[in-house]
Parts: C-alpha cells; structure tokens; sequence
C-alpha cells in the first residue's frame, strides 16, 4: 500500500464518526418549545403517559404536529401526519442531537490508533541493503 493510499485511508476512518457521530436525546425546555418552527427526531411525552416518536415535528404557539415517515413503497420519502397535539398536554419534549463529547472520544481513539499503526509500520518505501555485486571480487 503506498502513502498516498494509506493517507486516503487514515482520512475516510477519521472522518466516519463525524458522519456516523454518536447522538443523544436532550430534554428541551419548556421555553424553547415553539422558538424554532421545526425540530427533527422529536420524542413527545404527554401528561396521559403516552409516548410519541416523530421524524419531524411543527410547532405553533399552542400545538404540534408530528410527522413520521410512511412505510409505503415510494421511493420518495412521504411523510405522514398526527393529528396535533396541545401543548398544554405535553410532560417534556426531547430532541435527538449530537453529542459531541462521546463523538470527540470516538474520534480521539480512532486516531491514536491510526497514529499508532504509522509509527508501528516499518517504512517499506526506503530502500534496502545493496546487493553485492556479483562481478566484484
């Protein structure tokens, strides 16, 4: 494997946890509710006890609604739609966001241990020993 090809490599490893990076679910405040418009990956919780998971939700002043995406055979993402939800009626809302202190440790041991294999491989581009020369005495 030459340089070029093991740097490639050691990039594509190194950059996977910020695409695949490790996420959480935070409580939002009850404040923060209707600040933004829109909000992905939404867990609602109702004061009945009942749980709702929504691929994308829409706040208003006063209520919500969630959306989840249809299971149909469109290749085109669909989404289908709750009917909303109050949200005097609502316990706590939680969002799914990256939590960036366990995708730093992913990505810190990810590269030591690339880090690690280079200071461990021998240099196989150097060159070696020469051979004697069979026409010397």
């Amino acid at each position: 494997m030459t340089r070029r090809v093991g740097a490639r490599l050691g990039t594509i490893v190194t950059l996977l946890p910020l695409w695949f990076g490790c996420t959480a679910l935070r409580e939002l405040p009850r404040n923060q509710y209707a600040v933004r418009p829109e909000r992905a990956h939404v867990v609602v919780h109702t004061r009945e006890g009942a749980r709702h998971d929504f691929d994308l939700a829409r706040f208003s002043a006063d209520s919500l609604t969630g959306y989840q995406r249809s299971r149909g055979d469109d290749t085109a993402e669909a989404y289908d739609a709750l009917p909303p939800l109050a949200l005097d009626g609502v316990s706590r809302i939680q969002t799914r966001q990256v939590d960036w202190y366990r995708t730093s440790l992913v990505m810190g041991v990810v590269l030591g241990a690339i880090v690690a294999g280079a200071l461990s491989r021998s240099d196989g581009d150097a060159p070696g020993p020469t051979p004697p020369c069979p026409r010397c005495p």
